[in-house]
Parts: C-alpha cells; sequence; structure tokens
C-alpha cells in the first residue's frame, strides 16, 4: 500500500483518487482494484467498477453501432464495467494496451467504458478506447424534430414568400 501512496503523490487530485482506492482496497464500494507489478515496483492501477447502468449508455450513446448487445449482455450486464481510476508509470505507458486488456481478463469484462465531461482531465490511455458518439435528444435540439417525416415532392418544392417562407414545409 505504501507503494501505491508513492505513485498516487504525482498525480492531480491525490485526495480523492486515494479515497476511491482506499475503498477499492478494502472492498467498501462497488470498485475492484488491480495493481500492475514486475517484482516489488509498481507500474500501473486501474480502479472499474462492477457493473454499469447499460440501459442509460445504450439510451444515451450511440453504442449498438459498435458491439452487439445481445452478445455481451449477461445477467445483470455482468460484462460490462468503467475506468474510474487509471495511474500508469510514464516508462510502460506504450504498454497500457495490454495492462488493460489484462485488467479485463481479470475481471471477466468484454466492455470496458470511460466516461469524460468537460473539466475532465484526459488520461493518456484515451487513445485505447473507442469514441462513441452520444445521442441528440430532440428537445435539445434548435429546431423542431418531426418523428413521422415522409418524401413528398409536393412538401419539398414548397415555397412561400410571407412570414414563415424560410420554415420547413413539414412543421
Amino acid at each position: 500500500m505504501e507503494q501505491i501512496k508513492e505513485m498516487i503523490e504525482s498525480i492531480n487530485n491525490k485526495e480523492e483518487n486515494e479515497t476511491v482506492i482506499n475503498e477499492a482496497f478494502e472492498k467498501k464500494s462497488n470498485n475492484d482494484l488491480f495493481v500492475a507489478h514486475i517484482q516489488d515496483d509498481i507500474h500501473g492501477i486501474f480502479v472499474i467498477t462492477h457493473d454499469v447502468n447499460l440501459p442509460f449508455y445504450s439510451s444515451h450513446f450511440h453504442i449498438h453501432e459498435h458491439i452487439l448487445l445481445s452478445e455481451h449482455s449477461g445477467k445483470n450486464y455482468s460484462g460490462y464495467s468503467r475506468l474510474v481510476l487509471s495511474i500508469v508509470n510514464p516508462i510502460f505507458q506504450k504498454h497500457v494496451r495490454t495492462m488493460i486488456r489484462e485488467v479485463m481478463r481479470l475481471s471477466n469484462k468484454t466492455i470496458m467504458a470511460l466516461e469524460i465531461n468537460n473539466n475532465t482531465v484526459i488520461p493518456p490511455l484515451f487513445t485505447e478506447f473507442i469514441h462513441i458518439e452520444s445521442r441528440k435528444f430532440p428537445h435539445f435540439l434548435d429546431r423542431k424534430w418531426n418523428h413521422e417525416r415522409f418524401d413528398n415532392d409536393a412538401a419539398k418544392n414548397f415555397k412561400k414568400e410571407e412570414d414563415g417562407g424560410n420554415r420547413d414545409p413539414l412543421d
């Protein structure tokens, strides 16, 4: 545990990350802790969740374009995980893909997600993940969204030179 604390000293949000690691180490949370080491030297620390909220991901992101959900679904979505924390020694950064693959093998997971938002510091292992586009919801669009659009030539060629002439003819 002392070597893990030494590795945490060099990163931002030290207290928050130390709390996440301690909770995973003591099994107080829904997270698992994996430590990559060679002999007595620690080269990577990974904290992942046991499972994810798959209905949330499938409704908010286009994950069905990249994976077959029916092939990876199991009891309680046990094949899915989310990366909570990763700390890798910069010397071993080029081997991070192998480390992630081994974490997934040891945890018996097939899909791993990495959530980012506007204030997330992008980790170096970000390039090892596939970017999945978020869905656009109708209430966030600038224009009105018509679910029942049809191809009608009369409606497509509709032009009106009065107020509202630049609007969508199907609205």
